[in-house]
């Protein structure tokens, strides 16, 4: 619904397609959809031609951290990997996107290190979708509070995703965010969620 009428879609950790191709077959969104691994690269490109999506999703191999260079994310046999990879800021240099903007960021604990990579790109998303998993950003050398810093400087409404639950009731992002802290961040709790962030305050209900 964020894209119906159009707009941009940053579908970092597309995987295979499942996010972008949802939402450019019910929006006029245009998606880019960023995939490093190999595999899920090859399934994302095959699932975006088999459902004629070509123009409206660009597949990029890339791996999105807070520096450019290459990374050995694990490949599902349990071997490494080179990919190519880069910070967000530089990955869309020279685009122009339309808006409205709105990011889905799903990395495996790697959330806070592509933002890091995103200062110019970060005041510019209206919403985000983005995981949760304070062990995840332990195993990266991140901690969980950082990212809650860096989610509260930039958008002042969020909330916690929950399944079948309809339309998210949006809270003053401060205060969701201060009440995660209850989550362990050492890795000991392997518990994770989705949360949405918003720049714009909730519309007044009728």
């Amino acid at each position: 619904r964020l894209l119906a009428a159009g707009g941009t879609l940053l579908d970092v950790g597309a995987h295979i397609g499942l996010v972008s191709i949802a939402v450019a077959r019910s929006s006029l969104a245009q998606c880019l959809a960023f995939e490093p691994a190999p595999e899920n690269q090859a399934l994302l490109r095959r699932n975006v031609e088999r459902q004629r999506l070509r123009g409206r999703i660009e597949p990029i191999a890339l791996a999105l951290d807070r520096e450019s260079g290459l990374r050995h994310p694990r490949a599902g046999s349990g071997r490494s990997t080179a990919v190519a990879c880069s910070t967000l800021d530089q990955a869309l240099a020279g685009r122009e996107l339309a808006g409205p903007l709105v990011m889905k960021l799903d990395t495996q604990g790697a959330e806070l290190r592509v933002l890091s990579g995103a200062r110019s790109t970060l005041p510019h998303i209206e919403q985000l979708v983005i995981e949760y998993w304070p062990a995840g950003l332990h195993r990266m050398g991140d901690r969980a509070d950082q990212l809650r810093a860096l989610l509260a400087e930039h958008f002042a409404w969020a909330a916690v995703l929950h399944p079948g639950c309809g339309e998210p009731e949006l809270q003053p992002a401060p205060a969701l965010l201060d009440g995660l802290r209850w989550i362990a961040d050492d890795g000991s709790d392997p518990g994770f969620f989705d949360l949405f962030l918003s720049r714009r305050a909730p519309r007044a209900s009728s």
